[in-house]
């Protein structure tokens, strides 16, 4: 039986499954579901969610025989073991976007898991990569909003800057839009997402920042 600290880890990862899988983000799911399936073994829901990920990921070539799933997934980098002299432990990749690669990692110091963006360093000098950091510690300076994301640590590591924000598991608009019946959300939805995103914005513009996004 898991521990409850564990259990919580599953049932966290089980609600992201359930929104990969409405998204038919099969990737997403096989990897999620393996996550689970590493904590407890025998957790029925998570075998269904990686069959249905296999299922749906193995690719039929023209001469009708099937690629393996290990052949069909893209290949990511391997994942680094931690962070930060080992207080941050990687638990999972998250994804990247054009400078930033954002990793579920677990703080060992607090006991909770936490966004860790790691800024990709090629191409800032340091002026550029004190200017990353100077940005998180002026969203910091802000203080909690329910509409931000909290900035709990920066800092450095082997040459890159990087960003500790508050993990949010509850997935995101595109996994809502994904979900919604025809792929439209019903119009109080919408203007309370949309509600939601300029209180935020108003926030931080009250505090003198701009989001440039």
């Amino acid at each position: 039986m898991p521990s409850e600290r564990i259990q919580r880890r599953i049932d966290s990862l089980l609600d992201e499954a359930d929104a990969a899988f409405a998204a038919r983000d099969w990737v997403r799911l096989h990897d999620i579901a393996a996550d689970v399936l590493s904590l407890d073994g025998d957790n029925a829901d998570a075998g269904t969610f990686l069959g249905a990920a296999d299922k749906n990921l193995v690719i039929v070539s023209p001469s009708t025989s099937a690629i393996g799933l290990t052949e069909a997934l893209p290949k990511t980098p391997p994942l680094p073991a931690s962070f930060a002299a080992g207080r941050y432990k990687v638990l999972r990749f998250l994804g990247e976007g054009g400078r930033k690669r954002v990793f579920l990692a677990h703080d060992s110091r607090l006991d909770r898991e936490v966004a860790f963006c790691v800024i990709r360093a090629e191409g800032l000098d340091l002026t550029g990569r004190q200017r990353v950091l100077r940005e998180a510690q002026s969203v910091a300076r802000l203080g909690q909003h329910p509409n931000l994301v909290t900035v709990h640590d920066i800092g450095e590591d082997a040459g890159n800057p990087y960003i500790v924000q508050e993990y949010m598991a509850g997935g995101d608009v595109a996994g809502l839009i994904a979900q919604a019946e025809d792929h439209r959300l019903p119009v109080d939805r919408t203007l309370q997402v949309a509600k939601d995103v300029c209180r935020g914005l108003s926030f931080i513009h009250a505090g003198g920042m701009v989001h440039r996004d």
